[in-house]
């Protein structure tokens, strides 16, 4: 248990955060910055496409930073969070995910099996919800952003570590190692693995992936 209220978090918090509202309340000094430079990628829509399938709220920003109107097509997102970042552009979600890709693969192939999916992705990406949902839709994927690791970043030290991506961990351990008492937390399960394979022994994951149960870790391991 971390007894140190400060933490840092792989994402920058806006001031209306979840995360940052109730972190701050209840006295913890946060540190919040992404360790992923993202940049957007031109690319064409696809006019057959059924569905428009966002993995992130990065995937969204770089979308609409290139096409200001998808037309007539419906669109899914991986959890509330993507969703909410489309809500800010004026779509609402059709499918929205419980934000891991087994459960949200599961559940959106009964929504649209043998439809044609559109995914704007990164450069970067697992393709997670790709691979599972296999040949029971029609993919096609178009790289929406480049996602690349920061080079230069200070992060001081803090009681608490959370990682809101795979290669934001990968990029923070890269640089520094684990300290004596500091406590790891973990978006999700994709994230929580690659932490494993970074040689994290002990990793917290939030039961809901967002920055509400994000802070519900957090204030339950001090």
């Amino acid at each position: 248990m971390s007894e140190n209220k400060t933490v840092f978090i792989s994402r920058s918090l806006p001031e209306t955060s979840d995360f940052r509202t109730r972190l701050e309340t209840l006295g913890w000094q946060i540190i919040d910055q992404t360790l992923i430079e993202i940049t957007p990628v031109n690319f064409e829509l696809d006019p057959e496409a059924d569905w428009i399938f966002f993995s992130s709220p990065s995937g969204v920003r770089s979308f609409f930073s290139i096409h200001k109107n998808p037309g007539k097509v419906r669109m899914a997102c991986l959890g509330p969070g993507t969703a909410r970042t489309l809500e800010s552009y004026g779509y609402t979600a059709s499918f929205i995910g419980d934000g891991e890709p087994q459960n949200s693969s599961a559940a959106f192939l009964k929504v649209a099996a043998n439809q044609r999916i559109l995914f704007p992705r990164a450069s970067q990406s697992l393709q997670s919800i790709q691979k599972l949902l296999g040949t029971s839709v029609h993919i096609r994927e178009v790289i929406a952003y480049e996602n690349v690791p920061r080079k230069k970043f200070q992060i001081p030290e803090v009681g608490i570590l959370v990682f809101t991506s795979p290669m934001n961990a990968r990029t923070y351990f890269d640089k520094y190692p684990l300290k004596t008492g500091q406590v790891v937390v973990a978006i999700g399960q994709r994230t929580a693995d690659q932490l494993k394979a970074l040689g994290i022994p002990t990793v917290h994951i939030a039961t809901d992936p967002s920055e509400a149960g994000l802070a519900e870790v957090v204030v339950s391991l001090r």
